[in-house]
C-alpha cells in the first residue's frame, strides 16, 4: 500500500496553477526535522508536495512557516522519472 502521513514546516510555496480542465493544482515544499536520540544533528527532509482540486484551494490559504501534517501518496515527479513527490489526500493544521 503506497500511503505516507508526515508532518512538517511550509517553507515554499508557488502559485496555484490550473489544469487545462480548470482543476486547480498546487506544489508547496515541506521540511520534516528528523531527531534521533544518539545523533546529536537534526537532519531536514525537503520534500515536495503535490495538491489538486479543494486540496489545492485550501492548501494555497496556509502561510509559509506553517506547521501541518499531510496523509497522501508517493508519485514519479514526471512520467519516467526517479524524483518522487508527495501527492496530498488531506491534510491539517498542527
Amino acid at each position: 500500500m503506497n500511503q505516507v502521513v508526515l508532518s512538517g514546516i511550509v517553507s515554499k510555496k508557488d502559485a496555484i496553477r490550473y489544469t487545462p480542465s480548470g482543476v486547480p493544482l498546487l506544489q508547496v515544499r515541506l521540511d520534516h526535522e528528523l531527531q534521533k536520540s544518539d545523533v546529536i544533528q537534526a537532519i531536514t527532509l525537503s520534500l515536495i508536495l503535490r495538491a489538486f482540486g479543494v486540496v489545492a484551494s485550501e492548501l494555497n490559504l496556509i502561510e509559509v512557516g506553517t506547521e501541518i501534517a499531510v496523509n497522501g501518496y508517493l508519485a514519479p515527479k514526471q512520467k519516467n522519472s526517479y524524483s518522487l513527490v508527495l501527492c496530498v489526500n488531506q491534510f491539517k493544521l498542527m
